[in-house]
């Protein structure tokens, strides 16, 4: 069905019974179960990685400027662009099967009447897609034009592009679409505005109203499921399941179908997923008092301490004074704020406004010219020459205080060792020797006795030392208590 819709020989599409090939194994599928695979198939997509990955950002990245370029090629088509808003993952209203994510939004001027238009940028960065882009182009007479819905094939060749615009058309009902094809500078090679008549709209809802009844009637069921109740997955697609080697078992199809399930109940709109942080995550963060948030305010306006006067001491100093200036900053926004304080839908409107209204960096500046202000006061008042504030080694000179600092070796600050014995001279070469002897003293003795076995290695290794207990073998362990060598 899908082939056939994307202008593909009828004759090429596969018949039901045909063997389809899975990297497991090869089995037999009927349409629907070939249908219902594809899907779960497509909703478990490896996770990107190397050149795919970059090419992915990069095409993300060049979304906008793609766009800002194409408004300003639009006034030649005859139409003026209004706005561009972006949205999120929508679905069609009562046909929440239907899903779909565009890139902008457009509101259009179209001969007087305004229009939501949808918009795809697309980023051809790669040397064979931008290769092909410039072929296309020098077969194309005219490189930015409107046509209908039935040249589509002739100015989109990739058959998923073509259902993308259709699928974007259908979801919002739009009366028309823009792709916009860009190479890696946002350069605009080429550009179409298509629009797409009702009855397209109309029989391609009920191409995916039969593949959903066909492959996905048991992930929307009629009625919603009651509270703690889990979603039933049929055993064929839990067996169709175990041939797609991204699901990782049938566990994680289960768990993520569930969760999925979930989610689409609760009522719309669903919240940016980034703001979906674990229980625990959560509730550290009602009951801490936000000294992340504040940390993050003061290390983006950093005090720069002289290296000569920086110990301890003074960045305590420093960073209690930037503690004040954040309770600053929080006063001056609650002081600007709209009188009525209704005014603000939600607590986090309120907090866009007071970021929007005051920043941390526009707080110092106005502390500092009302400091300066002050200071030109009292100098006016009691002179020029007058402390305000004297320390106590004003009188005096100025004492520097310097941090201890151990020096460190290999990247460790020695400490001593607390788990093994410690010994009033340096550790005995000939430990054993003595004891075997009876030359040991009183403090070797009682740490050979209460030795409880702790070995280490030499670092960096060394197989100078025998074994005292063969004497033949060279080894690099010894035990930290009764510090006798032992073999590997």
């Amino acid at each position: 069905m899908i082939e056939v819709l994307s202008g593909m020989d009828v004759e090429n599409v596969q018949r039901e019974g045909e063997n389809i090939h899975t990297s497991s194994e090869s089995v037999v599928l009927n349409h629907e179960d070939a249908a219902a695979r594809a899907i779960i198939e497509r909703s478990f997509l490896p996770h990107q990685k190397g050149p795919k990955r970059e090419y992915s950002s990069l095409g993300h990245r060049l979304e906008i400027p793609i766009l800002q370029k194409w408004i300003e090629k639009s006034s030649s088509l005859g139409i003026s662009v209004r706005g561009a808003y972006s949205t999120g993952l929508a679905a069609k209203q009562g046909e929440e099967y239907a899903k779909d994510s565009i890139d902008f939004i457009l509101l259009v001027d179209d001969g007087g009447v305004l229009q939501a238009w949808g918009f795809e940028a697309k980023g051809h960065v790669t040397a064979v897609t931008a290769a092909q882009e410039e072929q296309n182009l020098i077969n194309s007479i005219y490189p930015h034009r409107r046509i209908p819905e039935n040249e589509v094939f002739d100015f989109v060749l990739d058959p998923g592009e073509r259902f993308q615009l259709l699928h974007h058309a259908y979801v919002y009902d739009l009366e028309a679409v823009v792709i916009a094809i860009g190479d890696s500078q946002s350069e605009i090679l080429r550009s179409a505005v298509v629009d797409f008549s009702a009855g397209l709209k109309f029989h391609y809802g009920n191409v995916l109203r039969k593949l959903k009844d066909i492959a996905l009637s048991w992930a929307y069921p009629e009625n919603p499921l009651p509270p703690n109740r889990v979603l039933d997955i049929p055993q064929n697609v839990m067996q169709l399941a175990s041939t797609i080697p991204t699901i990782n078992g049938e566990e994680t199809l289960q768990g993520t179908l569930n969760l999925w399930y979930a989610m689409s109940v609760l009522p719309k709109p669903i919240p940016s997923l980034i703001r979906i942080i674990p229980s625990i995550y959560a509730f550290w963060n009602v009951v801490k008092g936000g000294s992340d948030t504040k940390t993050k305010l003061m290390d983006s306006c950093l005090i720069q301490i002289p290296k000569q006067y920086m110990n301890t001491e003074s960045v305590a100093v420093t960073r209690c004074l930037m503690l004040v200036m954040v309770c600053n900053l929080r006063l001056m926004q609650v002081f600007t704020a709209k009188s009525n304080i209704d005014f603000y839908p939600s607590l986090l409107h309120y907090r866009q406004a007071a970021s929007q209204r005051m920043t941390f960096h526009m707080s110092l500046l106005k502390s500092a010219t009302i400091f300066r202000h002050v200071l030109k006061h009292n100098n006016s008042t009691h002179g020029s020459n007058t402390m305000i504030f004297q320390s106590p080694t004003a009188a005096g000179q100025q004492i520097r205080r310097r941090t201890n600092r151990r020096a460190i070796v290999d990247g460790v600050i020695p400490t001593k060792m607390t788990f093994g014995a410690v010994l009033s001279e340096p550790t005995p070469k000939r430990l054993a020797f003595n004891l075997s002897r009876n030359k040991a003293n009183d403090e070797q003795e009682i740490m050979n006795n209460k030795c409880m076995g702790i070995p280490i290695k030499d670092y960096p290794p060394k197989n100078r030392a025998l074994c005292d207990y063969c004497r033949k073998h060279t080894t690099s362990w010894y035990c930290a208590g009764c510090k006798h060598r032992l073999e590997d």
